[in-house]
């Protein structure tokens, strides 16, 4: 394995950023698909859970880009994305919570 690109088993070579692209288009496609943890019909909190998806993403590909460059950079990127990453469900709860207090209340 090289700094540049990985080889596949076919001979074939891989940037190292492949998978971070890859996640950012899936992140894109749950942020338009109809099914969310919270549905985007429950305006503006239905897009919260589509913000923190996409914000991970952005996070990961922006690491994966610094990881060859400055690899310190990298390692504190890498503790911010697991921060949110530990932070988004209870921001998804207490959202929830926010939904039912309003609905009740």
């Amino acid at each position: 394995m090289t700094n540049k690109t990985e080889t596949l088993s076919r001979g074939k070579s891989v940037s190292p950023h492949a998978g971070a692209w890859v996640w950012i288009a899936i992140a894109v496609l749950y942020s338009i698909a109809p099914l969310d943890f919270v549905p985007d019909v429950i305006a503006p909190y239905g897009w919260v859970d589509d913000i923190i998806v996409v914000v991970i993403s952005i996070i990961n590909l922006v690491q994966s880009y610094l990881m060859p460059k400055n690899e310190a950079l990298a390692k504190v990127i890498k503790r911010i994305k697991w921060i949110v990453i530990g932070l988004a469900p209870l921001v998804v709860i207490a959202l929830a919570v926010v939904i039912v207090c309003e609905k009740l209340f």
